[in-house]
């Protein structure tokens, strides 16, 4: 039996904070009790119980009975499979945690070995490789995906080097098992989902991972945990597994779902974002800017409603985007470096490129700071999806004609896609009104418009000028009609102000604002979208509005 009393759990947890705890037990007579009794005084409230079952074993059922003085017991009866649901609502929908139904790692070193049986998931990159793969079960799930998460457990990490290390999540094929994946037959890398920071990663610690993008109801999720190239490789990043012999301490998937046709996912966005790391250089907002979406995410602390996606139309780091500026080592201590404050979501981040970085030869400070996030293939721009929404990252900073390889990319990425809404962004935009220090609209990226208008996309934004202003629907001639694409400059991440207009506002401007930081936001739904620029000083909304998908 295990006990925990009122004190422990306020002590552990606090007042007005909700939290969780974990026990395992072992169960040899077919059922689990658990009691739970209101306290006289800092009265907890347990507003769930999570059965996750393991070895041989049916979803756990419950029964409820109230006990005197309103002391209910619950009296699971634990006959489950490995595929633990817990929580489910209505449907499938709710809140669901499911086990693996198989993990397990690969070695180079060891390219015929099967270790689906250890106790440790493990991820190594270099001359040698170790590679983790992960499968769970969706058939239970419902509904549309609102957000979802790997919850990991650290075992051991190595003495990496590298100030950024993270582990980067990818999808890949189901088509493998625990009792028989090796390096040998293992599938090949799919898409990049995501990625976690190892920064303060210690035994015992979750890592929460963001994999929305990677979950589909009724489907099996394959996933593939990946280490990236590190400076000073001394050896293994391990977890731990399903094999692992405390029950808490093994892989997790949770998805919060709600019914077909009302999930919202929630995206941000803002680009030209940090200074230049100049000691007298204090007058930078990425800080404030950055606490508009960092309380909002998984690794943040958010329980449901959480921002899935950040999006940066270019410009991250200033003035060229060297890689020692993104960390902060040139110089060492400033206060304005990307990875202080909009690092801290830099798992859920999917970069575009902008003009300041290519200052920074072949923009490479970029490339090796967002890694795995910023290429597809080798290529700078790339696509997603989430939801019901196909999402396209484009380079304003190579060649974009009509007949370029990325403008003939993104015309087969759009005839591909089976999505019914679709999202654009690059740093420098086609439309744009003119302020005391903005630069005014960029014909030349009428190439990327006159794909996506043809293909009925949504919504492009942007950045580069350091501002927000939103357009009506417009074609790529700058036509007004309903059918058209809306433009949002979203460049007021943190940099400096472009100030007031200069002359007219653009045809089709609905709201311009040159004086105040902020961050777009965005709820995509199976049909359409809102917005809302939120100003960073107040949190205020200070323009927004809804369409439907085209």
């Amino acid at each position: 039996m295990r006990v925990q009393t009122n004190f422990e759990i306020f002590a552990q947890c606090g007042k007005n904070t909700a939290c969780d705890r974990t026990f395992g037990a072992t169960v040899t007579t077919g059922q689990l009790q658990i009691a739970y009794t209101p306290g006289a005084a800092q009265n907890p409230k347990v507003n769930a119980i999570q059965v996750l079952a393991t070895g041989p074993t049916v979803t756990p059922t419950f029964t409820a009975t109230p006990g005197p003085s309103n002391t209910p017991t619950s009296t699971p009866t634990a006959t489950a499979t490995r595929t633990a649901t817990a929580t489910p609502g209505g449907g499938g929908t709710g809140t669901t945690v499911l086990s693996p139904t198989d993990d397990a790692y690969v070695s180079s070193a060891n390219a015929s070995t099967n270790f689906g049986s250890a106790t440790t998931l493990q991820a190594l990159s270099g001359a040698a490789t170790k590679r983790t793969f992960l499968k769970f079960n969706l058939s239970s799930v419902g509904g549309d995906v609102e957000n979802a998460w790997l919850t990991l457990t650290a075992n051991s990490k190595d003495n990496c080097g590298d100030v950024d290390e993270t582990l980067d999540v990818f999808a890949t094929s189901s088509s493998w098992s625990e009792g028989t994946i090796t390096h040998n037959n293992a599938p090949a890398r799919g898409g990049y989902i995501a990625s976690a920071p190892l920064d303060g990663f210690a035994a015992g610690a979750r890592l929460k991972i963001d994999v929305t993008s990677g979950v589909t109801p009724g489907a099996v999720a394959g996933f593939q945990v990946d280490m990236p190239a590190c400076a000073n490789r001394l050896g293994t990043t391990s977890l731990r597994s399903s094999e692992y012999s405390v029950v808490g301490d093994r892989p997790t998937l949770t998805v919060q779902t709600v019914a077909a046709g009302t999930g919202v996912i929630r995206i941000a966005a803002a680009g030209d974002i940090v200074c230049d790391p100049n000691p007298t250089n204090d007058n930078c907002e990425d800080e404030a800017t950055a606490a508009l979406i960092y309380p909002n995410t998984v690794a943040g602390g958010c329980a449901s409603d959480c921002i899935a996606r950040v999006l940066t139309p270019g410009d991250h780091q200033y003035e060229n985007g060297a890689y020692c500026k993104f960390v902060r080592t040139c110089p060492t201590g400033t206060s304005n470096a990307y990875t202080l404050n909009w690092g801290k979501f830099k798992g859920i981040t999917r970069p575009a490129t902008g003009n300041h970085e290519y200052n920074t030869a072949g923009a490479q400070g970029y490339f090796d700071y967002f890694g795995s996030a910023a290429k597809s293939g080798g290529q700078s721009y790339y696509s997603f999806d989430i939801g019901n929404w196909h999402i396209i990252s484009l380079d304003s900073e190579i060649a974009h004609t009509a007949s370029s390889a990325q403008v003939t990319w993104l015309r087969n990425d759009l005839a591909a896609t089976s999505k019914c809404c679709v999202l654009a962004y690059w740093h420098r935009p086609l439309f744009a009104t003119v302020a005391q220090d903005g630069h005014p609209g960029d014909t030349t990226y009428k190439p990327f418009w006159t794909e996506l208008y043809n293909a009925r996309a949504d919504v492009v934004i942007n950045g580069h000028n350091h501002l927000y202003e939103s357009f009506a629907q417009q074609d790529p001639n700058g036509n007004a009609t309903p059918d058209g694409i809306r433009e949002i400059i979203s460049g007021a991440g943190g940099k400096n102000h472009d100030g007031a207009p200069v002359g007219a506002r653009a045809d089709n401007s609905l709201y311009f604002n040159g004086n105040t930081f902020g961050v777009l936001k965005m709820d995509l739904t199976s049909s359409g979208y809102s917005w809302q620029f939120v100003r960073a000083s107040d949190g205020a909304v200070l323009d927004s509005g809804s369409s439907a998908c085209h």
